[in-house]
């Protein structure tokens, strides 16, 4: 088993070098789309929508401390 998936299921806590990561690429993901790809407005507002769920979610868990 994976030293993250050990830490995870051990701690429930996420290192922040993986936090900053996962968020990071959410948002470039995420924001790439929303400015040059996406033409519908509404489809923009649920692309934000769920890059701030995921966002939240991620950063809902402690940190890992070491």
């Amino acid at each position: 088993m994976g030293e993250y998936i050990r830490n995870f299921r051990e701690h429930k806590a996420i290192p922040l070098r993986v936090k900053i990561i996962s968020v990071s690429l959410v948002w470039l993901t995420i924001g790439y789309c929303v400015v040059a790809v996406i033409e519908m407005w509404w489809l923009r507002a649920l692309l934000l929508m769920i890059a701030v769920a995921v966002s939240w979610h991620i950063l809902s868990y402690a940190t890992l401390r070491r």
